[in-house]
């Protein structure tokens, strides 16, 4: 699957040009060598109004600004974290740091963001925590946040996803996990794959940080055309806790498993053993390349499956794939 890359300006004023002066979404996809379903969604996410339309200098301030949303502010301002390590070096407490920020003009950075970073992979490579106070309560000795009763915002259950995804019906529904290896529970491989054709997406993450998990969720949708995209079936790891992104971007619907019932994304669960005969759980996920992992992709979704009579999981993707275009 090819990776999203954001439409330039240039091109959105080709496609606002063509657009205006009727041509259709199959004539703009040749001209500017974009998915038809990127043009669609384009063209109905960022319009200026109902009444107005679409005006790509307005088109791309929307999309930056959405972009932005993918971001944490310590991601934008680098020189926040620096801030943030030095205070802490000299005895500040997070909730001093959030406050002295905001007295400063730096908002929305809380004291809980604060603790976000600093147990996060690149706080705890850092030995952040260290500075905390100290035997604190609150920390466990393995530099971990006490244990939270997790809280997906605007968490859906599973009780309400359609038959069509239940009972496979049509394409569209998709599944999606982390599968973990020996030795390291922070990289991991993203599965994504569809309940009727069972064709799956394979996604190497160096962490299971929600932002990052997002922003991959978002690579792997956007190369899906938007007809192929109508829900999406987690379980009830914090790791999926910023779907309400992926949710209002592509106009797709989330569901959450009950909790500690991995067994009700079942499709995703029998994708993560079979890849497992390929990718032993002992495996070092060091030595993965994204090729190496590309062309396994390739291979799995190439293998005959008897449920689907004897078909490709990529045979049969490609012809919904076909499906949708002869329709739109």
């Amino acid at each position: 699957m090819k990776v999203y890359t954001q439409l330039k300006i240039e091109e959105r004023r080709t496609m606002f040009e063509l657009h205006k002066n009727g041509a259709s979404l199959r004539i703009i996809s040749q001209v500017i060598s974009r998915n038809k379903s990127t043009i669609s969604r384009e063209l109905k996410r960022n319009q200026y109004s109902d009444s107005v339309g679409y005006l790509p200098e307005h088109a791309a301030l929307m999309a930056e600004k959405r972009k932005y949303r993918l971001e944490s502010k310590l991601d934008r301002y680098p020189e926040l974290k620096i801030y943030i390590k030095e205070k802490l070096q000299a005895g500040w407490g997070p909730d001093a740091i959030s406050g002295r920020l905001e007295l400063d003009g730096y908002r929305d950075v809380s004291a809980e963001t604060i603790y976000q970073y600093v147990y996060s992979d690149e706080g705890k490579f850092l030995e952040l925590y260290r500075y905390l106070a100290s035997r604190n309560k609150a920390r466990n000795q393995r530099h971990g946040r006490k244990a939270r009763k997790p809280l997906i915002p605007e968490r859906v259950s599973i009780h309400e996803r359609s038959s069509e995804a239940n009972e496979r019906k049509e394409t569209g529904h998709y599944e999606a996990d982390l599968t973990f290896f020996k030795g390291n529970q922070s990289a991991n491989i993203m599965v994504i794959t569809e309940r009727l054709t069972r064709y799956s997406i394979f996604i190497k993450n160096d962490s299971k940080d929600s932002l990052d998990v997002a922003k991959q969720l978002f690579n792997a949708l956007a190369s899906i055309p938007e007809e192929m995209l109508k829900s999406l079936t987690f379980d009830n790891g914090m790791e999926f806790s910023k779907h309400m992104l992926l949710r209002d971007f592509f106009d797709i619907k989330t569901f959450f498993c009950d909790p500690r019932s991995p067994w009700q994304k079942g499709q995703v669960e029998k994708t993560n053993a079979m890849l497992h005969k390929f990718i032993p759980k002992k495996s070092n996920l060091s030595t993965l390349d994204g090729k190496s992992l590309e062309n396994l992709q390739h291979k799995f979704n190439n293998i005959p499956r008897k449920i689907l009579g004897y078909k490709t999981p990529a045979e049969l993707f490609t012809q919904n794939l076909q499906g949708v275009a002869l329709h739109s």
